[in-house]
């Protein structure tokens, strides 16, 4: 990623992207822990994640982590999104 694009960014911001652009299961994964962190879910109080159908968030290590941090995952088709 361009360390240029995180200038003036708020002292924790995280920037990360891969090469070719495109999201896989493991940023995606690093991207869940900084969710939980900010989003703090609890078995009281769970959230819920719609995403877009992308293989990035079919990832068997993606969902046992959303399972365990009280993530409830639901997706949809990619198209369904698009405006």
């Amino acid at each position: 990623m361009n360390e240029r694009l995180m200038i003036n960014a708020p002292n924790e911001s995280v920037g990360e992207a891969q090469p070719n652009g495109w999201m896989n299961a493991e940023l995606f994964l690093k991207w869940m822990h900084l969710f939980v962190k900010y989003s703090n879910p609890t078995a009281e109080n769970p959230v819920l994640l719609i995403l877009d159908g992308h293989a990035s968030h079919k990832d068997l290590d993606v969902i046992e982590f959303a399972r365990n941090n009280h993530i409830h995952m639901s997706s949809t088709s990619t198209n369904a999104l698009r405006l």
